[in-house]
């Protein structure tokens, strides 16, 4: 939610800004940050036109994909900063340590998949190579936080501004292609729904990344 409110106070900023069209102004999101970007386009009228590409619908869902024990030691981690308030956090480890460990059986990771190794490894090196190292880890009271959140709540208040909503075929991040067009059948109109035919991490490169920007720019010109 604090994310979702980091977003109402860059438009907020961006109308002030000389030169801008604040009838023009576009909320974009992508993987779990599309679920902030959905929740601050459900409530912030500034925002004229919406891209949601394979937004986080749901906290709860993605919670349930975690491994089973992280909720029982959020909540005794909880008790224990009740009683001792500087406890230090606790960090769970997102993805797994190699493609062989990713091919296997899950550990005590979140992120568990061989396109998500090789994304997340990926990025991880090439922000080594920039002098910005990357560690692999998260808060758990991040995950708590994650799994108390329902993007999807929100998207029936976006219209009447227009809609675009992008969903990959293959989506282990997120959420499944069914559940993604359930949600957007919630939405009032306008708006439009794109398939894009690969995987989650696929649609960010090649080819898949042009159909998917390509559709994105097309929707843009068209509303804004």
């Amino acid at each position: 939610m604090q994310q979702a409110e980091d977003y109402h106070d860059a438009v907020i900023f961006a109308r002030s800004v000389p030169g801008i069209d604040e009838d023009r102004i576009a909320m974009w999101g992508i993987g779990h940050s599309g679920g902030a970007a959905l929740i601050s386009a459900g409530n912030d009228d500034y925002i004229k036109a919406v891209v949601l590409v394979m937004p986080l619908p749901s906290g709860a869902r993605d919670a349930a994909n975690f491994p089973p024990e992280l909720m029982e030691q959020f909540k005794a981690e909880r008790l224990a900063r009740v009683q001792t308030p500087a406890l230090e956090e606790t960090y769970v480890q997102v993805w797994d340590n190699s493609l062989e460990q990713a091919s296997g059986e899950r550990g005590r990771v979140i992120l568990h998949s061989p396109p998500a190794y090789e994304f997340f490894s990926g990025g991880q090196r090439r922000s080594d190579a920039a002098g910005t190292p990357w560690e692999n880890k998260i808060t758990l009271r991040s995950l708590y936080d994650i799994s108390k959140v329902e993007p999807q709540d929100f998207i029936r208040r976006i219209s009447p501004r227009p809609l675009l909503y992008l969903a990959a075929v293959e989506d282990v991040l997120t959420a499944p292609l069914e559940m993604h067009k359930k949600v957007f059948e919630q939405a009032g109109e306008p708006k439009e729904f794109i398939t894009l035919n690969n995987h989650h991490v696929a649609t960010y490169f090649d080819a898949s990344f042009e159909e998917n920007i390509t559709a994105q720019i097309q929707f843009l010109n068209k509303y804004l």
